[in-house]
């Protein structure tokens, strides 16, 4: 059973969740230090601990003994091992002067990404659980950034799935990203890329469940973005009418998340 989305801890039209600040802080969840010359925010917890000191002094040579899934001039980003265990770690490139001054009074991508990810865990949106954030800065310029996540094993893209899935699967997918989609709109927050290869899918027909991904363009509402959850539904609806000729899938989901988003 799924809670109402009026019984969500700290729910109030458009309000931004109390993890966004502590995330940063010294408490009982989260911890932030300095660390080989790396401003640190991460996960409080042991296996976190041994994570953190596997990562350190050098991130970068976790990519080399790992599976790295994309190379780019904005960032990289793969499967790594730290401490026995798997992770998902993403690398935001130090991309030069302009970068560097232009970040000078602004967050890096990696501490954005930290926070939103926080803020959706709390409002339970189904994110990969932020684990460990480390942003480079020297003479308050920001160099290299990262984000190390949970890894969502076993998944396979919606897009991908879509057509080997029975019409009741599809309904029941549907159905969930209608409730997803709603609560992170009700949360005050866009998703900002919702194509259909930003939404991972776990488990076996008749038990599926759904993890956003890549939220590097999530914002939190306000009169700049206040065409975000239009946009949002836009391009969720493009990719269903692109692999789904149903059109009461499509009326299912629009009436679902207005449920959820209201």
């Amino acid at each position: 059973m799924h809670t109402q989305p009026t019984d969500l801890p700290g729910m109030t039209q458009g309000s931004a969740y109390p993890q966004g600040t502590t995330c940063f802080g010294n408490n009982e969840v989260y911890r932030s230090t300095h660390a080989h010359g790396f401003r640190v925010h991460h996960w409080n917890s042991p296996e976190i601990a041994g994570a953190l000191a596997a990562l350190l002094p050098d991130p970068d040579a976790c990519f080399a003994a790992g599976d790295v899934c994309k190379h780019g001039t904005r960032s990289h980003a793969g499967k790594v091992t730290l401490a026995g265990k798997a992770y998902f770690l993403k690398r935001y490139n130090d991309r030069g002067s302009w970068y560097r001054f232009r970040h000078l009074f602004k967050h890096s991508r990696a501490i954005h990404a930290w926070q939103i990810s926080c803020d959706f865990h709390t409002a339970q949106v189904p994110v990969p659980r932020p684990l460990i954030c480390l942003e480079e800065r020297r003479s308050f310029l920001l160099r290299r950034s990262y984000i190390l996540m949970e890894l969502v094993e076993g998944a396979i893209t919606l897009r991908d799935l879509w057509p080997s899935l029975a019409m009741t699967d599809k309904v029941g997918l549907v159905a969930e990203c209608a409730e997803i989609i709603g609560r992170m709109h009700k949360s005050g927050r866009v998703h900002g890329d919702l194509k259909w290869s930003n939404l991972l899918v776990q488990g076996h027909p008749g038990s599926l469940r759904l993890t956003l991904v890549d939220l590097d363009s999530c914002a939190r509402l306000d009169w700049r973005r206040r065409n975000g959850i239009g946009k949002d539904i836009g391009v969720f609806l493009d990719w269903l009418d692109r692999c789904e000729a149903d059109g009461t899938v499509r009326q299912r989901f629009l009436s679902l998340w207005k449920q959820w988003a209201r």
